[in-house]
């Protein structure tokens, strides 16, 4: 799965500022989001490499990317949705 990039508000970098950007491309993390996986990776052996002004202006330059289509989420069959209840009220609820 590829993250949106762009500045739509829901699904991609619409809500985060420059600093947040160039923080999670310098730790991995910032108040937004964690990286994990092949992400944690990039962070470890490539951007946390780079030079400050170096991770500013790409932060620059996804901020300046127009923002992706809005899109409506499906809904969900209501079938599965009362079995996941049922899971979630017999395996989960307890602790969470």
């Amino acid at each position: 799965m590829a993250p949106d990039l762009t500045a739509n508000e829901r699904t991609g970098l619409g809500s985060w500022s420059v600093e947040d950007i160039t923080e999670y491309l310098q730790h991995g993390r910032n108040a937004r989001a964690a990286a994990g996986g092949a992400m944690a990776d990039v962070i470890t052996y490539s951007t946390s490499l780079l030079t400050d002004d170096d991770r500013r202006a790409i932060a620059v330059y996804l901020k300046s990317r127009a923002a992706s289509a809005a899109t409506t989420p499906e809904k969900p069959d209501g079938a599965a949705m009362q079995r996941g209840a049922a899971i979630y009220s017999d395996a989960c609820a307890s602790c969470h």
